[in-house]
């Protein structure tokens, strides 16, 4: 079944080099914890990005944007903290 909330339906080939499931040792726990290493190669810039992530639920593609879109959004915040002497962002929903 579908993700109900994955609205991009795109697989391996377009921009995903590889996908992987992960444990990684935790202190004090015996069973690890279970991660997603995808890795992307951007088809505009050519970069090799690697996203590693617990959300099993998504399509290797949609994480990689969701990423790779929030990672251009940071400098757009930082710019206004830096102009406007923001400490804090109020969202109102």
């Amino acid at each position: 079944m579908d993700n109900p909330f994955d609205y991009f339906n795109r697989t391996i080939g377009q921009g995903v080099i590889a996908e992987q499931a992960i444990v990684v040792k935790v202190k004090n726990n015996k069973i690890g914890l279970r991660l997603r290493l995808v890795t992307f190669k951007d088809p505009e810039s050519g970069k090799v990005l690697k996203f590693l992530t617990n959300n099993f639920l998504y399509q290797a593609h949609t994480i990689a944007l969701i990423y790779k879109n929030r990672w251009a959004i940071e400098p757009f915040f930082k710019q206004l903290k830096l102009n406007y002497q923001l400490g804090r962002f109020l969202f109102v929903v």
